[in-house]
């Protein structure tokens, strides 16, 4: 915003004009999952950036009485004690943020604080992205025959440099490659073990004792999302222990789990589960007994009544509040309120919610079962919380489960809109939405998405024709360490060569009894195979690799790729006609 107002009143005093009023407003984009509005009163920072990466420059302007201006830039050290303690950005940003005895002006900011936190995430992760970026014309990969063309003809080849610049890593958490690798590897435990049997959702009461009797006082929850961010982790890792150790809705045999923010202020977790056979929820009696979708009787269990009226009610939305955030077109997107059910059916909301005139009192509208968001009794009285149960009946719910939870960050449309006199101009831009609570989330290192199982990626590449990634001008250095390391693909023809023991299984089964290790050769795994999931890459279905990932499948014992276009003795010349 403020590169928006600098550049109008450089523009304004060349030409001659009064200088625009100019204003940024935010507006709801298509995709109501990633451009919903804030819900919340709070700091955060919008900025353009190519797939969420941050291009801002947060530097230091000081205005001094009566001398000229001065900049600090983001990256300039404080010299005063000439000891450099070599720590990074984020470890430096935690320890500003750690609560001591003493007194710390930061916690009693309120709104400055939450500006605090977001440039310091920006600083962090701008720091972070400028290795990557600086380093982008120096590391560049190719396949390794195209690269070996190029060093035998680089005598014609004094003008074109040599493979691609490598972007953005998947490594690089919250980017959209590592949002889609991790979808694939969710999809992946998928494959395994079918489609999940709960998804659960929870998130901290900001109400809790823990948050209350630790503000200062005048302060909120929302002046304070430090506090709120580890009393969430605190009670989070409590909640899986719960889930994961003992088993409170079933054995778990795999997770997972992702947290969000969403423009709501404050973090919440979606966790996905796999129960053992003898736990999945098979009839609706298994449901009924995990899963309540009533309002308690007051009488009965006060203590669950107040949680359920103040945490698991939807709404108000629909005809007592057509213009709630959940709206649209007039009709809620979370298909509240539903209908009425005597008996529990073992389809997706086919809960028990009867008509028996028990309802709630929610902002003057009475509300019923039919608002009342799934929940689990046991939970939902320890950890007084929104703790959302669902059981997963269909198989079509995975696919919108899981990009539901790998949706990609927050974002925002926002309208840059410039006045003078009665002419207004608009410019449309679609930025990143970062909030104080985030920021904080990252800053302290939390992670922000788990999976019960390693993930082991196999690769996938014709003859010579792997990726070999190097710095640009070590072209043959990289051919020669290529030519003798062997990849997952070529490291298991040779173990067939040598392993009788190995030629029983597949491409794909063969991590699961040897282990990839630092010398490129498969050795045999000695323990852990119960908590790997493997998965190769996925390919384009015209191309001859895909016929190469078919025979993967199935085929056992390859020693080489000529191996695999053996049916019946005959060898093919390609993998599609092999298959």
């Amino acid at each position: 915003m403020a590169e928006v107002e600098d550049a109008e009143i450089r523009q304004a005093a060349i030409k001659g004009r009064p200088i625009s009023v100019v204003k940024m407003l935010l507006l709801e984009g298509c995709n109501r999952r990633r451009y919903n509005l804030p819900l919340h009163e709070e700091v955060a920072i919008v900025f353009v950036g190519n797939d969420g990466a941050l291009t801002p420059s947060r530097e230091v302007v000081i205005y001094p009485r009566g001398q000229p201006l001065k900049t600090i830039s983001k990256h300039y050290p404080d010299r005063a004690t000439r000891v450099r303690n070599r720590v990074t950005l984020s470890q430096y940003y935690n320890y500003r943020l750690s609560i001591r005895q003493t007194f710390s002006p930061i916690f009693y900011s309120k709104k400055l604080f939450q500006q605090y936190a977001v440039d310091a995430y920006v600083k962090i992760e701008e720091q972070r992205l400028a290795f990557i970026r600086n380093n982008q014309n120096k590391r560049r990969s190719e396949q390794y025959n195209t690269l070996y063309e190029y060093v035998n003809n680089v005598a014609n080849n004094f003008n074109v440099r040599p493979g691609r610049v490598v972007i953005l890593p998947s490594a690089y958490v919250g980017s959209p490659r590592a949002l889609k690798e991790n979808f694939e590897d969710a999809m992946a435990i998928i494959k395994k073990y079918g489609k999940p049997d709960h998804f659960v959702t929870f998130a901290c009461n900001s109400k809790r004792r823990e948050i209350t009797e630790n503000i200062n006082p005048g302060e909120s929850a929302t002046d304070r999302p430090d506090l709120f961010c580890r009393v969430i982790k605190m009670k989070l890792k409590c909640f899986l222990g719960d889930i994961f150790k003992h088993g409170v809705l079933g054995k778990v045999v795999s997770h997972v789990q992702v947290i969000e923010f969403q423009k709501r202020g404050l973090p919440h977790v979606h966790i996905l589960l796999h129960f053992i056979n003898d736990d999945k929820l098979e009839t609706a009696e298994d449901i009924d007994s995990l899963i309540s979708a009533e309002i308690p009787d007051q009488a009965v269990d006060p203590e669950l009544f107040e949680i359920v009226k103040t945490c698991m009610i939807h709404g108000s939305c629909g005809i007592f509040n057509a213009n709630s955030p959940c709206m649209k077109d007039g009709v809620c997107t979370k298909k509240f309120s539903k209908e009425f059910n005597p008996c529990t059916v073992a389809i997706f909301n086919g809960y028990y919610r009867i008509d028996n005139g028990r309802v709630v009192i929610i902002k003057g509208n009475q509300v019923d079962y039919r608002c009342v968001v799934p929940y689990n009794p046991w939970l939902s009285k320890k950890y007084q919380a929104h703790i959302n149960v669902e059981a997963c009946m269909s198989i079509k719910l995975v696919n919108y489960l899981y990009k539901y939870v790998y949706k990609g960050h927050d974002c925002a449309n926002v309208v840059i809109n410039k006045s003078v006199d009665d002419d207004e101009i608009n410019t449309y831009l679609d930025c990143r939405f970062v909030s104080a609570p985030e920021a904080l989330w990252r800053i302290y290192e939390n992670s922000i998405s788990d999976l019960s199982h390693t993930i082991i990626r196999l690769q996938i590449h014709p003859p010579d024709n792997q990726r070999v990634y190097f710095n640009e001008g070590e072209e043959q250095v990289a051919i020669d360490r290529a030519a003798q390391r062997d990849t997952h693909l070529t490291a298991w023809f040779k173990l067939n060569a040598e392993n009788n023991e190995a030629r029983q299984y597949s491409y794909v089964e063969i991590p699961y009894h040897f282990v990839f290790g630092k010398s490129c050769k498969w050795k045999v795994r000695q323990s852990g195979s119960d908590k790997v999931v493997i998965r190769m890459y996925k390919v384009s279905s015209i191309c001859e690799v895909f016929f190469l990932r078919l025979l993967l499948l199935h085929v056992k014992g390859a020693k080489s790729f000529e191996d695999l276009r053996t049916v019946h003795g005959i060898v093919f010349n390609t993998f599609r006609e092999a298959c």
